[in-house]
């Protein structure tokens, strides 16, 4: 194989490992505010008493999600 192929092989795994490691990052992100979001509606749900706040809590847990 010529040098120029391998130059352009090297760009292209260099190129595609960067994607990976934002790709990474991104589905992290997702991941923890997935998990903040879950925690909070644990703890609202901790405090419902009525209906009423069982309803508001689900309803800040779908518009949140």
């Amino acid at each position: 194989m010529p040098a120029a192929e391998f130059g352009g092989l090297s760009e292209m795994q260099a190129s595609f490992a960067q994607g990976l490691a934002q790709l990474s990052e991104e589905v992290n992100a997702f991941l923890r505010r997935s998990i903040d979001n879950a925690a909070q509606t644990g703890i609202d749900l901790l405090g419902v008493r009525t209906w009423s706040d069982a309803i508001a809590a689900n309803s800040k847990y779908a518009q949140t999600c």
